[in-house]
């Protein structure tokens, strides 16, 4: 990757465009900025999930940002079921943000008292007050345009329960906002 952007600001310099190689070594310079905000600290099975979720919703048109106090790797959990976790929750995000009109995404986590906090926001069509009360209690067809059932969110809520963690969500002017608390002694001693 580094060697076919250094031969295209070669070229780019060859042929005397200057202000092209400028702005494309200002756009390579923040992307890697970018990467490097979130991928800093990560274990390499979760830094490749959130890039690839990255890529996903840049191909997408969403724009995905992630802000992490505390890398995702920490999350008291076996990596297994870390990756689990993740996959699903950006999964379900990129999916419902995809098919809305704001395609918006934001990731943050914090730990906090002895509380590893991660919360998932996305902007989303229209819930329906039936989904939105059976969002994360069981399985069920989603709303999606072709039949899919909801294991993702059946998957998340059972990982939570098995590590005592706490789920917690909010639906409020076509955002859904996911908010997931893990004590870290107690799901510590589990995760070994």
């Amino acid at each position: 990757m580094i060697l076919s952007n250094m031969s295209v600001l070669s070229y780019l310099l060859e042929t005397n465009q200057r202000q092209q190689a400028q702005e494309y070594i200002q756009d390579y310079v923040e992307a890697l900025n970018d990467t490097h905000s979130y991928i800093q600290g990560e274990h390499s099975h979760v830094a490749s999930v959130v890039h690839q979720s990255k890529n996903q919703a840049h191909t997408w048109g969403i724009h995905m940002n992630v802000k992490l106090d505390s890398p995702l790797s920490q999350l008291p959990l076996k990596h297994l079921d870390q990756m689990n976790l993740i996959m699903n929750l950006l999964h379900n995000a990129l999916e419902a943000a995809h098919s809305s009109e704001k395609k918006e995404i934001t990731v943050s986590s914090m730990i906090r008292s002895g509380i590893y906090i991660l919360e998932v926001s996305n902007s989303t069509a229209p819930l329906s007050r039936e989904r939105q009360d059976h969002l994360f209690t069981s399985f069920h067809v989603t709303e999606k345009k072709e039949r899919h059932e909801g294991l993702g969110t059946w998957i998340i809520s059972e990982l939570v329960s098995n590590y005592q963690g706490r789920l917690e969500y909010t639906y409020h002017d076509l955002t859904l906002s996911i908010k997931i608390k893990f004590p870290i002694v107690v799901a510590s001693k589990q995760a070994t």
